[in-house]
Parts: C-alpha cells; sequence; structure tokens
C-alpha cells in the first residue's frame, strides 16, 4: 500500500514519466506497477487497514495479494468493504474500530 502511495505521488509529480518509466526504474515489469498502483482504487478504510497490518518478520505474508487484488476491481467502496471483512486478516484495534464501525 505505501508503494502504490509513493508511486502515485511520482507519477503525479512528474518526477518519473508514467508507469513504463516506474517499471524500469523499479525493476519490474509494467504489470507489476499497473497491480501496485489499482490498491489506490481501494476504499480509503481498506488502504488504512492494510497499512496497519503487522509487519512479518517471519514466516508467512498474511497479505494475500491475489484476494485484495480482485477488491480492487469492485467500484463501490461499500462492497469492497464487505468483501473485505470476509478475508479474515489479522485485526489490529484501529482496523477494528475502522472496518466494523459499519
Amino acid at each position: 500500500m505505501a508503494l502504490a502511495i509513493k508511486y502515485e505521488h511520482l507519477i503525479a509529480d512528474e518526477i518519473v514519466d508514467g508507469q513504463d518509466a516506474l517499471a524500469t526504474l523499479a525493476g519490474v515489469d509494467r504489470s507489476q506497477i499497473s497491480r501496485i498502483l489499482r490498491l489506490r482504487l481501494l476504499a480509503p478504510d481498506i488502504q488504512e487497514a492494510i497499512l496497519n497490518l503487522p509487519e512479518v518478520e517471519e514466516g508467512r505474508d498474511i497479505f494475500n495479494w491475489t484476494k485484495i487484488d480482485v477488491l480492487t476491481r469492485i467500484e463501490c467502496w461499500r462492497k469492497q468493504t464487505h468483501r473485505f471483512k470476509s478475508l479474515r486478516l489479522p485485526r489490529t484495534s484501529s482496523i477494528t474500530g475502522t472496518l466494523n464501525a459499519e
């Protein structure tokens, strides 16, 4: 999520000349940049929840990229949030407060 925010600013502030240049700079293909940038299409409460997920020190990351990527294709933030709640990601107090308030 943090990369999505950073990449969006790099493009918006014209520090890089679009997604192709950003992909070259980051050493990945353009599709990976597009996938990361799509995270900015998520509802603000989901973006906040992702940013507040606990850091993975060892073992598997609890972030399920495939399930989150599916959410970016849902236009309605309310529907995104409903679907996000069913993913069973670990909750921190700020996530619980934000997403369970509805």
